[in-house]
């Protein structure tokens, strides 16, 4: 597993933050997403992170692009466990 992580060599900033949402199993969830200014191998590209507002869990979904719009790198939430608990995260009340 250790062979298969990934990040970014240099992490130059925050470009910009605001609300987003994420869909988690078909249900719209709301996020803050900030994209930052990063370099991989030498070259340019933008780091998406998005954290669920609210939740214990913090980042639950990143991506890295290149400046020509390549993506590198990709993961996201697909499911939040057992039944009971899935609700609880992605409930609106």
């Amino acid at each position: 597993m250790s062979g298969t992580a990934f990040a970014a060599d240099e992490n130059e900033g925050e470009i910009d933050s605001g609300s987003a949402k994420l869909d988690v199993r078909g249900r719209a969830v709301d996020c803050t997403e900030t994209r930052f200014k990063v370099k991989v191998r030498g070259k340019e590209a933008t780091m998406r992170t998005l954290e669920l507002v609210n939740s214990p869990w913090g980042e639950v979904a990143a991506e890295i692009k290149t400046t020509e719009g390549k993506v590198l790198y990709r993961a996201d939430v697909v499911d939040v466990g057992h039944d009971e608990l899935r609700t609880a995260a992605v409930s609106g009340d």
